[in-house]
């Protein structure tokens, strides 16, 4: 759980998960921004094959060099959730929220009260290996 936390101007990413050897795992992020960040702001990165989900909830992921909020993972849900102004390094344009699938079964996804505006990339792009199931 990461809740009412701050990581701004990180050389990297604001906050980087990595969930390697777990088969399921929840990440619940509540009341935090990550700002004006070199890498993405939030990311989450579940195994293939591993059940895992990401809950975002009251979050701002703003102005960083990659994506605002990017993740691997089964179960995504944002709400109230601002991603604006990402990608703004020049090696890798962002997005403002990136999910991929981790497991094979597909991804759920539930977006309610977020708002991406004038990223580098898409506002939401949730799909896998190049293949978008949804990018608004």
């Amino acid at each position: 759980v990461v809740d009412r936390s701050l990581f701004e101007g990180q050389l990297g990413d604001g906050v980087d998960i990595s969930l390697a050897n777990a088969r399921s795992a929840t990440v619940d992020v509540r009341q935090s921004s990550a700002i004006g960040n070199g890498g993405s702001g939030f990311e989450v990165e579940a195994s293939d094959g591993a059940h895992a989900t990401l809950v975002v909830d009251d979050v701002v992921a703003a102005d960083n060099g990659r994506d605002g909020i990017v993740g691997t993972v089964s179960v995504f849900v944002a709400r109230r959730v601002t991603a604006s102004t990402n990608g703004q390094s020049a090696d890798a344009p962002g997005s403002g929220i990136d999910i991929s699938v981790a497991d094979d079964s597909g991804i759920e996804a539930q977006l309610v009260g977020v708002t991406a505006r004038d990223n580098d990339g898409a506002g939401v792009a949730i799909g896998d290996d190049g293949s978008v199931v949804a990018s608004f």
